[in-house]
């Protein structure tokens, strides 16, 4: 009945699924950085012309990095190869020199960090803020709005013991993590979660950014309206 999505994901579910959204989760911008191999000359995203680029070619966040973080450095499209690649594969693949550059997320980022696999040349928050939207499917706020209520309270809930005990936070994370299989330490959930930026309402910045985000998908014609 919910779930969390990109703003452009978001708006394409809002025109043609009717998802609605309840919440802001907060800001990915920070859990996005672009790894290289800590012996690399790479220096900038601009060292990555003709290199082999390992990310989820038609995520969202493959999205950003073709169109806001790459032309910054003076890049356009067609200047790297990208390869298309799972979020869990992409550190290894760099490790094994199957590719020169990795887009790639938390917690994977930090794990590469802590374990001395890769080096971050940039992360995202400075040319596109990610933010995250809590939404519910179709219908479901009328036909089952005391369930709404009840996940909002949950979430006000959850984003106040990320903001107000981080430690506590990232310690419950770090047991959901080695129960779905994903061996990590504390350290590193810590400093995952440190990167994520935890908002609730969605304020003026988030409703330009989403207006803004609209129009563009209004102009390509990829909605009909604007939601």
């Amino acid at each position: 009945d919910f779930g969390t999505f990109a703003v452009p994901t978001f708006l394409l579910g809002a025109d043609k699924g009717g998802l609605v959204a309840v919440a802001l989760a907060g800001n990915a911008g920070k859990t996005v950085h672009v790894l290289v191999r800590p012996d690399s000359p790479i220096r900038s995203v601009a060292d990555l012309k003709g290199k082999r680029i390992a990310t989820g070619v038609g995520s969202s966040t493959d999205e950003v990095f073709r169109t806001r973080v790459v032309p910054r450095f003076g890049l356009a499209e067609g200047s790297y190869e990208p390869i298309n690649t799972l979020e869990p594969d992409k550190v290894g693949v760099l490790v094994a020199r199957q590719v020169e550059a990795s887009v790639s997320t938390e917690p994977f980022i930090s794990i590469a960090e802590e374990q001395g696999l890769a080096r971050s040349l940039l992360s995202f928050e400075t040319y596109d803020p990610m933010p995250v939207v809590l939404a519910a499917g179709p219908g479901v706020p009328e036909k089952r709005r005391d369930a709404v209520v009840q996940f909002l309270r949950g979430w006000i809930a959850t984003a106040r013991l990320f903001q107000e005990q981080p430690q506590r936070a990232a310690e419950i994370m770090t047991e959901v993590l080695n129960e779905r299989g994903y061996k990590v330490t504390p350290s590193v959930v810590s400093r995952s979660l440190g990167r994520f930026d935890i908002q609730v309402e969605m304020g003026p910045d988030f409703q330009t950014y989403a207006a803004a985000e609209a129009e563009s998908l209004l102009k390509a014609g990829k909605i009909k309206a604007t939601p």
